[in-house]
């Protein structure tokens, strides 16, 4: 007796158990994109918080001063004739409320002597400690350190934060270990 012979046929395109398999694939294929992006958008959402700042006058007047930091100069890449820039972290309380001041530094040399504030922001430290999670009777920030130009680091409380880029309009917070 001869075994069977067996041969192998290529399914048509219009079978129906290949477009089944084609329509699976394409769906795999679209879940696997919208747990991708929503993963990569989702992330910084909750890696930073956003805060805002407020724009305070050109000269501020602070009634008592907890902390002053100035950062280390930066200069500007695109523009190599421009002059160096520096940024200042203030912690200053008014009455009963605490703020973390933001200052670019005007300079007028290529040496980086300071000649005033270009401009002033600050944020309600209630309002950092809460965006943080921290609690709210830990208010004492702390040995200010600046990473690069634009960002630093400050100790409160227990806690370690790390703030990003000072030149926006908001502050961009990072829990830091």
């Amino acid at each position: 007796m001869d075994a069977p012979e067996f041969t192998r046929c290529a399914p048509k395109s219009g079978d129906p158990s290949v477009m089944i398999t084609k329509g699976v694939i394409n769906q795999m294929k679209f879940i696997k994109l919208i747990i991708t992006t929503l993963f990569f958008v989702c992330q910084p959402i909750y890696a930073q918080d956003f805060i805002s700042l407020d724009t305070t006058e050109q000269n501020p007047k602070y009634e008592s001063i907890t902390e002053v930091s100035v950062g280390p100069f930066g200069y500007d890449k695109k523009n190599p004739r421009s002059f160096p820039y520096r940024y200042r972290a203030i912690v200053s309380t008014f009455e009963i409320y605490d703020y973390l001041h933001i200052e670019k530094l005007k300079t007028n040399n290529e040496e980086g002597i300071t000649k005033g504030i270009e401009w002033s922001r600050r944020v309600y430290l209630q309002k950092l400690l809460k965006s943080l999670k921290i609690p709210s009777e830990q208010q004492n920030i702390k040995e200010i350190n600046w990473r690069t130009p634009i960002s630093f680091y400050f100790k409160i409380g227990g806690h370690r934060v790390l703030v990003e880029d000072v030149t926006l309009p908001v502050l961009k917070v990072f829990p830091a270990n």
